[in-house]
């Protein structure tokens, strides 16, 4: 596995929250220094961002929703840790207060077609 590029802390019941309103089986995720987005993949935003803070650089990343949503669910406490390595490279998964804990998402290709 390569080396984490961008960390985002990200608070698990917004983000959860994000996922279950989100409309499709795919969905995007707008990683910047001002915060996280959750998109559409065909790159329509949604109504409101997630406040993060984020370390590293920006990043775009898509998953399979069915794969994102469990993963995220796993962490416990209130905040969760996505340690990113670029949008073909699994995705570590953790609480940001108990780390021992992970679990590994792996993204998808963009949904181009749209």
């Amino acid at each position: 596995m390569s080396e984490v590029t961008t960390r985002v802390m990200a608070t698990k019941d917004l983000l959860l929250r994000a996922l279950e309103e989100h409309p499709g089986a795919r969905i995007s995720l707008s990683v910047t220094d001002h915060g996280l987005d959750v998109l559409r993949t065909d790159g329509r935003r949604p109504d409101h961002p997630l406040p993060a803070t984020v370390t590293g650089r920006n990043l775009q990343i898509s998953f399979e929703l069915t794969t994102l949503y469990p993963a995220v669910s796993t962490a416990i406490g209130s905040d969760v840790l996505l340690d990113l390595r670029g949008p073909d490279q699994p995705v570590t998964i953790r609480s940001a207060d108990r780390g021992d804990l992970t679990t590994l998402a792996m993204p998808i290709e963009p949904d181009r077609s749209a």
